[in-house]
């Protein structure tokens, strides 16, 4: 484990520092004596044995074990036996491809050594260079080389000769089947590689078997090999895409988690905060229904407490011997006509003090209480495959211009958005207007309002409309034929408002408000606000929000945009860049959730990815944007209007 362990740190070392090719991915330094694995990967010698022997330790379930670098099965090699895994890291090929950069390395670097004296372990400088057998020799065992009968007929250059016309190095590889024999030959038949006995036994009928050299430099190989390289390079650039997207999807499903726990949360406090007041005003009613009673039974009890003196009273006159009959008899008749006044205030008393406190409840009480007792669940989660579009090149296509009639001569500054297909909502914010228009650039209905319109949004059937100098925002009907109606809701907000935007594939009309430093969340059809999330400055503009509950928002003020969770309130990321993107105002997004800024002042629109890393400048000066202001994307379309002064453009990328 501890081996294990080593091996696992190295790997972690290696995806955070740049390897170089013939770095080996576990030591970290360069390969001695190169071994490569089936996925290519390659390794020391003692490096993949010490990784085997720590991997295998029960052949029978440990089979095939893992690349330590791209954690793909291996097989063991050629030759292996359950008996022999400490050789089997020999028993893999050597990495001659790799081999041959360690050399020209150290031969460009002057310390090549002799490679039969490092057998002995004796470190002495290579002269000569054997192109035949890819190796260095120092003066004695060049000469030696050269005097033996099997490689007199070698060609020995100079060290230094071997780094230029490399082509002439033979690649030294032998043959899987028949390790004494070199792969010399190329059969084009079955398009392998092979060796003299090879092409004997297994491709003695095939036509096209040819000298590994000519097939490597004929034309038709070389279009191949590029075609071929070209493709691999493509396939590796869509793993990098697949990577990023699943990383991108990783992090929507945590913040989707963390919506759905908060939805959850906020369901089950709204629940319990009404249930709060409800038992707050049952009780403010129980006690003063109680402090009533007892405040008549307090009186009841004066009553008799009343009758009680006065009898007492009487009786100790009744009781007195020194009193003639005449006065006893009228102190009786008085006492009787008293006591019978009194006793009409006690049989008022006595039912008075008959009272007990008596609940009455609802008839639906008890039904929503079985009702939410037989609740088992607040719902199921579950994992669904969506769309996602391709990420495919695409060109910018300019579609349409239209203009708009306009009455001021300043600058106009155009708010826009996608109501539908073919319907466009402008708000006008110098005229006072609210526009419709359809997609070939007719004006289907223009409404004037009181004040000037800053910016629009389509939630539902309505179009929403924010009016900072009042601090308002309304609510519009769409009547047939994409016709702008009557405003059926306005209310104010506590700060002044800018822009606005729907939440996506949300269920109720929720929309985010920007409020110079802070996001503020309402039910836009009811007027109410739900949220508010600080952005700790001004100068907040613009805002879309994203199927992950995300708001990316501009700052007009200093140039930038920041990315906001509003199920956590967290900042996920900022950008600003001032030569780049200059007073950012309208921001939109495309199916890929990529991230389109309008730069008022720099006169550009600026492409970031979903992260908020730079990408690209979509449009510029150069293409007539003299004073944008606005971008808007259709829904799940690439399809978008850019508002610029009186004039608005319709693009598309195809």
């Amino acid at each position: 484990m501890e081996t294990r362990y080593v091996f696992k740190v190295a790997i972690i070392q290696m995806e955070l520092h740049k390897s170089s090719i013939s770095t080996c991915d576990l030591c970290r330094k360069t390969c001695n004596r190169p071994k490569y694995l089936s996925c290519l990967h390659t390794f020391c010698e003692i490096c993949l044995h010490n990784w085997i022997v720590s991997e295998v330790k029960e052949p029978a379930s440990k089979l095939p074990f893992k690349c330590p670098s791209c954690d793909i099965d291996t097989d063991p090699p050629v030759g292996w036996t359950i008996n022999n895994v400490s050789q089997w890291a020999s028993l893999y090929p050597d990495d001659h491809l790799m081999q041959s950069c360690i050399d020209r390395e150290e031969i460009r670097n002057g310390t090549k050594s002799c490679n039969i004296c490092k057998v002995s372990s004796v470190i002495s400088k290579a002269n000569y260079w054997c192109r035949h057998c890819s190796e260095g020799y120092c003066d004695s065992c060049e000469a030696v080389h050269t005097a033996m009968k099997i490689s007199k007929n070698h060609e020995i250059v100079p060290v230094n000769q071997a780094l230029y016309d490399h082509s002439r190095n033979t690649p030294n590889e032998p043959c899987s089947k028949h390790p004494e024999e070199d792969i010399r030959l190329f059969c084009a038949d079955h398009d392998k590689p092979c060796c003299a006995l090879c092409s004997m036994v297994d491709h003695r009928r095939c036509k096209n078997v040819i000298n590994l050299q000519e097939a490597a430099t004929n034309s038709k190989s070389k279009q191949e090999l590029t075609k071929e390289t070209n493709r691999l390079k493509r396939y590796f650039n869509e793993t990098h895409d697949v990577e990023f997207k699943v990383s991108q999807i990783t992090k929507e499903l945590t913040q989707e988690r963390l919506h759905l726990k908060d939805t959850a949360e906020g369901f089950v406090d709204r629940i319990c905060h009404r249930m709060r007041d409800l038992l707050r005003d049952y009780n403010t009613k129980l006690d003063k229904t109680h402090a009533n009673a007892v405040a008549e039974l307090a009186l009841a009890r004066e009553d008799a407490m009343k009758e009680q003196r006065f009898l007492r009273n009487a009786l100790n006159r009744f009781e007195c011997t020194s009193i003639s009959e005449e006065q006893g008899f009228l102190c009786l008749k008085r006492t009787i006509a008293k006591h019978k006044n009194v006793t009409k205030i006690m049989n008022i008393s006595e039912q008075m003090c008959d009272k007990t406190l008596k609940h009455s409840e609802p008839p639906d009480v008890q039904e929503l209480l079985c009702k939410c007792l037989s609740v088992v669940s607040l719902g199921d989660v579950t994992i669904e495959d969506r769309e996602v579009p391709h990420s495919t090149s695409r060109t910018l296509h300019d579609v349409n211009k239209w203009f708009i009639d306009s009455q001021t001569t300043k600058p106009v500054q155009n708010i826009a958005c996608f109501y539908s297909e073919n319907c466009i909502i402008i708000a006008g914010f110098e005229d006072k207007k609210i526009y419709s228009y359809d997609s070939k650039g007719l004006q289907t209905s223009a409404i004037d309002v009181p004040h000037r319109p800053f910016a629009v949004a389509v939630i539902g059937s309505s179009i929403i409309a924010t009016f900072p100098e009042v601090n308002t925002v309304s609510v519009f009907n769409l009547k047939p034929r994409d016709q702008i109606g009557r405003c059926k809701l306005s209310y104010n907000l506590q700060n002044t408002c800018y822009g606005i935007s729907a939440v996506p594939d949300h269920i109720d009309s929720t929309a985010v408000v920007v409020c110079d430093n802070m996001l503020v969340i309402v039910d836009a059809e009811l007027g109410t606000e739900t949220d508010k999330i600080l952005l700790h400055d001004n100068g907040y503009r613009q805002v879309i929000v994203d199927k992950s509950f995300r708001a990316f928002v501009t700052n007009s003020n200093n140039h930038r945009v920041v990315c906001v969770n509003l199920a956590t309130g967290l900042r996920l990321f900022t950008f600003t860049d001032y030569s780049t993107l200059k007073y950012p105002c309208g921001i939109s997004l495309d199916p890929l959730g990529n991230v389109y800024v309008v730069g008022t002042l720099s006169k550009n629109i600026v492409k970031l990815t979903t992260d908020g890393k730079y990408e690209d400048i979509v449009l510029s000066l150069s293409n007539g944007l003299y004073h944008p202001h606005d971008v808007a994307f259709k829904r799940d379309s690439f399809d978008f209007i850019v508002t610029n002064d009186v004039d608005v453009r319709l693009f598309t990328f195809k």
